[in-house]
């Protein structure tokens, strides 16, 4: 069962990591453009699209926690990441939920034994007291 939460952090993560990448590629060619210009139409540039390059910026900051090394990965490479995560998930899932039925109907089958003991000794107490008691069978 731990395996399968660890799966389901790392899954969430790179999932996390996937969405920030996307925008973090997406706004970079904003921040691209910026380099482009100079003086005013620089300036006049940032007042304009200065939402997408703070997004850019916290983005980038962001991937760079993740990544120091700056060696990012494409979006596809995590997204064949968090796929084969969750096949692997499945996989396990399956395998839990197989072993879970096992030991439902193990218990079940030991209950059912308990009581067909507890039903024959009860069967041999009654047995025991009769025979005491001068009764005959």
């Amino acid at each position: 069962m731990s395996e399968l939460n660890t799966l389901k952090t790392e899954i969430d993560d790179l999932q996390m990591q996937l969405k920030i990448l996307r925008k973090y590629r997406k706004m970079k060619a904003v921040h691209d453009e910026l380099k482009t210009l100079s003086g005013r139409q620089a300036q006049k540039f940032r007042k304009e699209h200065s939402s997408e390059l703070n997004d850019y910026g916290q983005c980038r900051q962001q991937i760079l926690e993740w990544y120091p090394d700056k060696r990012i990965p494409t979006a596809e490479a995590l997204e064949q990441k968090i796929n084969a995560l969750l096949q692997e998930r499945l996989q396990k899932n399956i395998k839990f939920q197989t072993a879970n039925q096992k030991s439902k109907d193990l218990a079940n089958a030991q209950r059912t034994i308990e009581e067909f003991l507890r039903q024959e000794r009860n069967g041999q107490e009654q047995n025991r007291r009769r025979k005491k008691n001068g009764d005959l069978e």
